[in-house]
This record gives C-alpha cells, sequence and structure tokens, in this order.
C-alpha cells in the first residue's frame, strides 16, 4: 500500500468523521429547540456518544499524516541524530502496533455485537456499526503509523 492510498482512505475516513461531527451539532441543536417547546428528542445522549467515537477515529488517521498529533521531542535535541531516529521509529511501531491491537479488538466487538443482535438502550440500534467504524479508523492509523516507520528507515 502506497501512501497516496493511504492520504486518499484517511481523507475519505475524514469525511465521514465530519458528517458524524455534523451530526452531533445537528442532533444538539434539535434537542435544544425540542427541549425549548417541551419535547426533547429520544436517544441523543447515546447518539453522541457513538458519534463522537466515530467522529473521533475516523480522524486519527489524516491527523497523524497532517502531524497534527501533539509530539514532545524533549530529549530528542540532546540525542545524536541516528539515537533519535531509531527512537522515532521505535515509537512509530510500537504506536501501530497498539492501534493495530485496539482495532483487532474493536471489531471482534463488533463483530459479537452484530451476531448476538444486541441493541441500544434508547433507540434500540443494532450498534456493531459504531465499533466497527472505530475499528477502521484505528486500522487506518496504524497503517499510517506503518508506513510512516518504513519512511523513516528508508531516510536514515
Amino acid at each position: 500500500m502506497n501512501g497516496s492510498l493511504l492520504n486518499r482512505i484517511s481523507s475519505a475516513l475524514m469525511v465521514i468523521a465530519g458528517g458524524a461531527l455534523l451530526l452531533m451539532v445537528g442532533i444538539g441543536c434539535a434537542n435544544i429547540l425540542g427541549r425549548a417547546v417541551g419535547i426533547p428528542l429520544k436517544g441523543t445522549y447515546e447518539l453522541m456518544g457513538y458519534f463522537g467515537a466515530v467522529a473521533g477515529s475516523l480522524a486519527l488517521a489524516i491527523t497523524q499524516i497532517e502531524k497534527g498529533h501533539i509530539r514532545i521531542g524533549f530529549l530528542a535535541r540532546w540525542l545524536p541524530r541516528r539515537l533519535s531516529g531509531l527512537l522515532d521509529r521505535l515509537g512509530l511501531f510500537c504506536s501501530a502496533m497498539l492501534f493495530g491491537a485496539i482495532s483487532w479488538q474493536c471489531g471482534l466487538l463488533a463483530f459479537s455485537l452484530w451476531h448476538s443482535g444486541q441493541v441500544s438502550e434508547t433507540l434500540r440500534l443494532n450498534y456493531a456499526i459504531f465499533p466497527l467504524a472505530v475499528s477502521l479508523g484505528t486500522a487506518c492509523l496504524a497503517l499510517v503509523l506503518l508506513f510512516e516507520t518504513a519512511i523513516l528507515r528508508e531516510q536514515r
């Protein structure tokens, strides 16, 4: 998988994350207006949590590509360049493994929820789609981190 394909996939996931965020804003506004007239929306709390998880996880990969995550280089300036590069690659690799494991576990959860037919409490949604979206977002982040690990190795 090359970098441009990862960029396109990550950008598409970001669009979906933006849609989830817009839904959150719409649901929140509708609930506020509904409460003002005595008709609050049913399941607002539930949907805000689900869409928040979707928006956050699907935006992870593009944020990594654009270097938008917090990075602390406190020790890097005192270390030799070669050692600093090695530690960068090690950190990226370990992060890729962590997010790969998170993706795997969220995928297993989604599979389990889908097959058991469990539904959300208020709206009775089969909510397997939400951990599946989190699994997709974290899998894409893991691929981006692995790709960046390989890129750093080639640069050394």
